[in-house]
This record gives structure tokens, C-alpha cells and sequence, in this order.
């Protein structure tokens, strides 16, 4: 009994996942275990860049011995077309995100023209469309140093974000930094020229691969004496 989404059409028959294991009998004797293979065939004709997610249950016919009346134990399963690791965990591009704002949060719209001073309040707007185990904003200087992490800017395990209650997260950019991931060893950034360097875990990621970080960076903005 596959599962889909409330918002699609129909799907036909021969287009459900398929599952596939051995048939017959199979025998358990009391204070012993067995294993049992079932391979599950995605759907056909879903395009990967889709992102289809799919589902359903499978279930166990049951009979203890010397019973004749059989109950059902039910396996619920599901899967992804798809390679995940290769996901987006950042929102998409037409929301806008991640983009630094204002404070208003109001999207800036030249960076390259912007200088943050004393009393300037500057963010970054963050939305994820999945879960990342690591979230990490840094601030790197104009000979691609990174100089340390902004305020709020690392963090594990972080959920994906909810748009019908807070659209995105925000982070502060100014001149302090923190140079641990506990936020407690922190220096004032001197002026010139930066940028935001914002990376995240995606799915079954490596932490110790970089390639397996979705990157983001922003614009060079300056600070200011």
C-alpha cells in the first residue's frame, strides 16, 4: 500500500513501487532468528531532479505453530530517487536566500557598498530546506584568511527551516568573531575588506570532506574604523 503525497494525481499501477522478496513459508523455532531479504524497486518515470520521496508498508503474514488463524505484522518502508547526498540544503535560489539584510531585514541590495560600522546592524538571513548536522558562518578578510566564526555562526544539528513561522534565521555580522565552536574565545575584527563564508552539511555528509559542504559567499563588504 504505497504512500504519496496529498497534492499529486492518481499515480497508475504499474508506476507503484515494487516489492520484491521471497515466497512460501518460512519457519522461526522458539529462541531462534532469521533473516529475510526483500528488495523495493522505486517507482518508474520519476525524475531525480524532482526530489520524489515514496513509501508504503510491507506485511508479514503470521501463524504461530499449531494455530491455524494468521495475524499481520506490518513493516512500514520508505525511499528516495536519488542521489541525497547531493541534495540542497540551503532554500532555493528563487526565494532569495541566504542574503545579508538590514535592520529591518530588508535584503542589501549592493554589498560591494557597504560598510558596517558601530552602529550598523547587519545580518545574515539564512533559510535550509533540509536538516545540516554542521552549520558554520565565518567571516574571511581580503587574502581569503578566514579570520573566525560570526556571533550565532556555528552550530550542529540544526532543523530545517519553517516557513509559515519563522521564515529564516538570523545571524549578526559586525566585527566580533569567535575562534571556537563553544563561542567563547571571541576578538574584534579590524577594518578593510570581507566577505561571509557560509557552509552546511548536506545529507550523510563527511564533515572531515569539504567536498560534501554546500558553500555560499557573499559579496566583500568593508568594516569600518
Amino acid at each position: 500500500m504505497p504512500t504519496w503525497p496529498t497534492n499529486t494525481s492518481p499515480v497508475p499501477a504499474n508506476t507503484l513501487p515494487q516489492v520484491l522478496g521471497i515466497r512460501g513459508n518460512t519457519l522461526v523455532r522458539p529462541g531462534q532468528s532469521t533473516n529475510i531479504t526483500v528488495f523495493i524497486a522505486p517507482p518508474l518515470g520519476l525524475p531525480e531532479s524532482e526530489r520524489w520521496f515514496y513509501g508504503g508498508f510491507i506485511n508479514f503474514k503470521l501463524t504461530w505453530d499449531g494455530e491455524s488463524t494468521a495475524f499481520s505484522h506490518v513493516v512500514p518502508y520508505a525511499g528516495f530517487n536519488g542521489d541525497m547526498r547531493k541534495l540542497s540544503v540551503l532554500a532555493s535560489a528563487p526565494i532569495g536566500l541566504p542574503f545579508l539584510a538590514d535592520s529591518e531585514l530588508e535584503p542589501i541590495e549592493n554589498v560591494s557598498e557597504l560598510t558596517i560600522s558601530a552602529d550598523t546592524d547587519v545580518y545574515l538571513a539564512v533559510a535550509l530546506d533540509l536538516p545540516t548536522r554542521i552549520f558554520a558562518a565565518s567571516i574571511v578578510d581580503a587574502t581569503n584568511t578566514t579570520r573566525g566564526y560570526l556571533p550565532l555562526g556555528y552550530s550542529e544539528y540544526v532543523g530545517r527551516t519553517l516557513l509559515d513561522e519563522a521564515p529564516y534565521y538570523t545571524i549578526p555580522v559586525n566585527r566580533t568573531v569567535f575562534h571556537d565552536t563553544q563561542m567563547t574565545n571571541s576578538s574584534e575584527l579590524s577594518a578593510g575588506s570581507y566577505h561571509v563564508h557560509l557552509k552546511v552539511l548536506r545529507p550523510f555528509g563527511d564533515p572531515a570532506r569539504e567536498s560534501d559542504f554546500q558553500i555560499w559567499d557573499s559579496d566583500t563588504f568593508k568594516l569600518g574604523d
